[in-house]
């Protein structure tokens, strides 16, 4: 709910204790610009301002916390000796940021805490669904399902270059391509191994959760050579058990459907009802990972770090930066704000 505060002892508390700490903005001809508060007394507030407006007295700062607006309007009573702005406080406006925004072009769900993936791995579930995974030795001399909180080589290849690794003859490099990993960056890491006597070809295709985490991989080498139908019949046995892992129960993900109240490619602001499970995904500095849909229906993946966690009397008010890590991922997730 807005406030409207013209007490000029309040306004004075509000200017001395906020503006003075604060980044404060003035609007000048329709654009805010930065400015100074260089001093403030109860009747009179001093400012250092680049330009002003030149057509009226009155000027408009604000200045934004993590839960009000604050939009203070003044007038320009004159100048001082060093060409600052004097200006007699009217009012401030306080606005609640929060019922500033539009809860329904977005919302959020699906949301869980990157530790608690981690911590599912060890989930017995895990372990029968590896048991339980399609044997495929009568087309690979050797096949496992790894999975791990912790990276080893090849999990930390298949993450750095974002590709599977497939490599059709290891005396042939030239038929890798370039949808996978690179032929040197493999080899660099394998050419101590003792499987490559044993072995002449490999398909590793990466276990991610929700595209974002690497968990694991499903792995496969053979004696002779391989080729991309050996690698597309792999492929369709690999989804089938990562769609088993994300399907499994073990991810324990919230599933409400909380509404954005702002959506940026750098911040997101959502609203989680106070339940058992939101108080143990939500922690400061914590990293989330959540769906973030439209009105439409349409869905993308995000990843963030928690900045700001507000209980209000129903929800917590959930503020988190986003994890973004490469100019591909900005301009999709601005597409996709755009668009929706």
């Amino acid at each position: 709910m807005n406030k409207e505060v013209t007490d000029p002892k309040s306004i004075h508390q509000l200017i001395d204790s906020l503006y003075r700490v604060t980044p404060v903005y003035m609007e000048v001809d329709g654009e805010d610009i930065p400015v100074k508060v260089i001093d403030s007394k109860p009747q009179v507030v001093t400012v250092r301002t680049p330009k002003s407006n030149t057509h009226t007295r009155e000027r408009v700062l604000t200045m934004r916390s993590k839960d009000n607006i604050f939009v203070s309007t003044f007038l320009e009573i004159g100048v001082d000796e060093l060409g600052n702005s004097m200006l007699q406080p009217l009012k401030i406006l306080i606005k609640d940021i929060l019922a500033e925004t539009e809860p329904n072009l977005f919302t959020a769900s699906n949301i869980i805490n990157q530790n608690d993936i981690f911590k599912s791995l060890n989930d017995d579930r895990i372990s029968q669904l590896i048991k339980r995974a399609p044997k495929v030795n009568f087309m690979f001399d050797f096949f496992e399902v790894y999975i791990n909180e912790r990276m080893n080589s090849r999990m930390r290849l298949m993450n750095s270059h974002e590709k599977p690794i497939f490599i059709p003859n290891i005396s042939q490099p030239e038929l890798v391509r370039p949808e996978f990993v690179p032929f040197n960056d493999y080899y660099s890491i394998t050419k101590s191994s003792n499987f490559l006597d044993k072995y002449k070809s490999e398909i590793c295709v990466p276990i991610k959760y929700k595209n974002f985490i690497m968990i694991g991989y499903v792995h496969a080498m053979h004696s002779t050579r391989l080729d991309s139908n050996s690698f597309n019949t792999f492929k369709l046995v690999a989804s089938s058990i990562i769609k088993d892992i994300h399907t499994s129960g073990v991810f324990e993900e919230s599933r409400e459907n909380c509404n954005v109240i702002e959506a940026n490619p750098n911040t997101i602001r959502f609203l989680h009802p106070l339940t058992r499970l939101a108080s143990r995904i939500f922690s400061m500095g914590g990293i989330i990972i959540f769906d973030l849909k439209s009105k439409s229906g349409h869905r993308k993946f995000v990843r963030g770090v928690i900045k700001s966690i507000k209980p209000t009397q129903k929800e917590f008010a959930i503020a988190c930066d986003l994890s973004i890590n490469t100019p591909q991922e900005i301009a999709s997730l601005t597409d996709f704000l755009g668009k929706h």
